[in-house]
């Protein structure tokens, strides 16, 4: 994603350019990419840890912080910024969802490090009574 991040920022004008020769989509597209390059490591580390978490068993807190997150500064702050400060631009709303995505990446990934998610139990009982039951009713 690092090196997605990197083609998005450095190629960006080239990119937008296939798409678009309007200078307004070539502004706007470029700056959008910009941020699109920077969300890139942030949005592995939250798909990465939050896979590991839900794998785990750590589905709640996971859930609860990219809800709230996404309702408080995605949606909230960046239409806070779109309507008191237009000046920004499509960059204002934009710089929120960037910061959202950064937030919610690192706090993902914080919680998986502390290794809260190692004390869940997903079963009681042996696995090997499990299988054997499976196998029994399987071959009957």
């Amino acid at each position: 994603m690092l090196t997605c991040g990197l083609g998005f920022f450095f190629g960006r004008h080239a990119l937008i350019s296939i798409i678009s020769n309007d200078p307004l989509v070539l502004q706007y597209g470029s700056t959008l990419l910009i941020f699109a390059a920077v969300y890139q490591l942030f949005d592995a580390l939250y798909i990465t840890y939050n896979g590991a978490l839900r794998g785990a068993g750590d589905t709640f807190v996971p859930a609860v912080a990219t809800a709230g997150l996404n309702w408080s500064i995605t949606i909230g702050v960046s239409y806070l910024v779109s309507r008191f400060f237009p000046q920004f631009d499509v960059a204002g709303p934009w710089t929120c969802a960037t910061i959202y995505g950064m937030i919610l990446g690192l706090f993902i990934w914080l919680r998986f490090k502390r290794g809260a998610w190692r004390a869940i139990r997903l079963e009681h009982g042996s696995n090997l009574e499990n299988q054997s039951a499976t196998l029994s009713f399987m071959e009957s």
